[in-house]
């Protein structure tokens, strides 16, 4: 039962890397563009994208809202 459970958070963090990546491509963002919306480094936004490094939930959302509220600021 355990091992399901290493899958399932193994598959989860792939599928948020991905979307990550389709988040940005979305927005038009570069990675240096993202890093900035989520305070993090170029480095780290190429990493979460790569899956080398796992990608927080939060970070994920705070991109979604920045990405939408960036037009209106």
């Amino acid at each position: 039962m355990k091992e399901m459970g290493k899958d399932v958070q193994f598959y989860f963090s792939i599928i948020k890397s991905k979307l990550f990546k389709k988040i940005r491509k979305s927005y038009n963002f570069t990675h240096k563009d993202v890093a900035l919306l989520i305070y993090r480094s170029k480095s780290s936004v190429e990493q979460y994208e790569k899956e080398k490094l796992v990608l927080p939930l939060s970070i994920l959302s705070l991109l979604i809202l920045r990405g939408e509220l960036l037009p209106f600021l």
